[in-house]
């Protein structure tokens, strides 16, 4: 997928064909092009609320199976001692914003150990929207949402795959 340097008009995003709207979309959702041929299908679009409604629209009607799959494709929350080549530079940048690349050496093994316990119990990793989070939150919402019955879960999971993906969004559309 394409690392976005310079945002795009809706008019820009409507001229696109296909490959390129995947190109530019298809990491809205990480590691999901299908969700981008999927919006691309509702094209044109007369602002970027139709946009936001294409990719809840598609991620509503998936599947449970479908779910869990898309959740599978995220990666584990990483500390700056975590080998970080297999991130996405949205998920990398994601996870800088939420300070995980300051953690210590500490820190980064209580996620280690979170995150392998989360897997453990859901077959995914931990989701969350880590620009809207910090360690300290992230970490509590690790503890807190382990307790949770696995259908629940990927529920709040997907939640916070809506609210990365239109912040995905907001930063290929210029407003």
């Amino acid at each position: 997928m394409q690392s976005i340097t310079k945002k795009i008009t809706i008019q820009e995003v409507n001229s696109l064909n296909e490959p390129s709207f995947t190109q530019f979309f298809g990491n809205i959702i990480e590691h999901c092009p299908s969700a981008a041929i999927a919006i691309f299908k509702k094209k044109p679009f007369d602002n970027i609320i139709d946009i936001y409604d294409g990719i809840i629209s598609f991620l509503r009607n998936i599947s449970l199976k479908e779910k869990v799959e898309i959740l599978k494709m995220h990666p584990d929350l990483a500390g700056k001692f975590e080998n970080t080549v297999n991130l996405t530079i949205e998920s990398q940048k994601e996870q800088q914003s939420a300070g995980l690349h300051l953690i210590s050496l500490d820190e980064t093994e209580e996620l280690r150990q979170l995150n392998n316990g989360y897997k453990l119990k859901f077959g995914f990793p931990f989701v969350i929207c880590a620009r809207d989070n910090t360690i300290v939150s992230i970490v509590r919402a690790i503890k807190e949402r382990i307790n949770n019955e696995e259908e629940y879960e990927v529920g709040i999971s997907m939640k916070e795959v809506e609210k990365i993906a239109m912040k995905r969004i907001n930063d290929i559309i210029n407003l």
